[in-house]
């Protein structure tokens, strides 16, 4: 195992910058997910860590190992892609033991270690297939299985359970945890599915127009985001933004342009009058016959919890009740925020105002 150190890394195609001198240690037996949306260069960072792509500027160290102009195969750092990347004429016995007899393992041993990682992966029984007889889970545990065997120091993840359905990846993504928590090997997971980073991960980075954004625990970027990008990226569904002012004169509060008073529970650091932003999480709305008359506009029950989207004064917003709310579209809910749990951004700039 290792840690992962880059230092001011930084990517260009062109004349247009990907990465934009990006600091990051992740520690040695750690799993960091690697977050944000299409085209924030987060495949990239991967890619650059592999050694798939050349670097435009700073440093890579696998453990104290500057590895800028070192070979992908030398980098001891097995990476597992999004198409699984088989070789489609090898069984799936030839497709884990490819890396052992490139290392000339003793045939025997191979035999064993194949054995021993399909087991471990529940794929015992598909040795003698080839992957095009393989469903997408299968192929994944395969691939999964073929890095493993290559005993890396670190993994590498890019988006690999985007192809399997929805029942398959939430299997496969506590098939994973479960393989790092055993494995202890240094984790590093690219997913444009933040439910699996908030899942999986011991520390998310959030990447956006390649700059990290935040990073930390899943539930320290959940219950503190820096800014309301990372607060409507991180949650679903995703955090509620409703504009207006500030008011300091008395109780802290934000007053909209159309007239609703919504009550903080703390006196953000600013001006009163200043242009905010409040952020309230689906789940921090409750029923209040005090509260807002909200038009339900759709109604979405999941079981174990329903979710309403509504008209709150002037904003669409979603609520979400661990209750089951009888309610239809067209109805009258009075609806209020949690003071407790709100969150104020500034509208300018989108920093948390504490």
């Amino acid at each position: 195992m290792a840690s992962i150190t880059l230092k001011n890394l930084k990517k260009n195609y062109g004349k247009q910058t990907v990465l934009h001198g990006i600091d990051l240690e992740i520690r040695d037996g750690e799993f960091v997910a690697l977050v944000g949306p299409s085209g924030c260069g987060k495949s990239t960072l991967l890619r650059l860590i592999a050694g798939l792509e050349d670097i435009g500027g700073g440093e890579i160290r696998v453990g104290e190992r500057l590895v800028n102009d070192v070979a992908p195969r030398d980098r001891d750092i097995a990476m597992v892609f999004q198409n699984y990347a088989l070789y489609p004429h090898m069984s799936v016995a030839e497709n884990l033991a490819f890396s052992l007899r490139l290392q000339k393992v003793d045939a025997r041993d191979v035999l064993r270690q194949v054995e021993e990682v399909a087991a471990t992966l529940g794929i015992g029984q598909l040795l003698d297939r080839r992957p095009g007889q393989l469903s997408g889970g299968q192929r994944q545990r395969v691939a999964m299985g073929r890095a493993i065997l290559r005993r890396p120091r670190a993994f590498l993840f890019d988006e690999p359970l985007s192809n399997l359905d929805a029942k398959l990846r939430v299997q496969m993504r506590t098939e994973i945890k479960a393989l790092h928590q055993r494995l202890g090997t240094t984790t590093v997971y690219v997913t444009h599915d933040q439910v699996e980073a908030m899942t999986m991960a011991d520390r998310i980075v959030v990447l956006k127009d390649g700059v990290i954004e935040q990073q930390g625990t899943p539930l320290e970027l959940y219950d503190r985001p820096r800014n309301a990008f990372v607060a409507g990226f991180i949650g679903s569904p995703a955090m509620n933004f409703i504009p207006g002012q500030l008011h300091l004169d008395g109780p802290a509060r934000v007053v909209t342009d159309d007239g609703l008073v919504l009550p903080l529970g703390s006196r953000p650091q600013a001006e009163h009058g200043t242009r905010v932003v409040l952020g309230t999480r689906p789940e921090h709305f409750r029923l209040d016959e005090s509260g807002v008359a909200s038009e339900v506009l759709v109604v979405e029950p999941t079981g174990s919890e329903t979710q309403i989207a509504a008209r709150f004064g002037g904003h669409d917003i979603i609520a979400a009740f661990r209750d089951r709310v009888d309610a239809r579209p067209g109805d009258r809910l009075f609806l209020s925020t949690l003071p407790t749990r709100a969150h104020v951004f500034d509208a300018a700039s989108g920093s948390r105002l504490d």
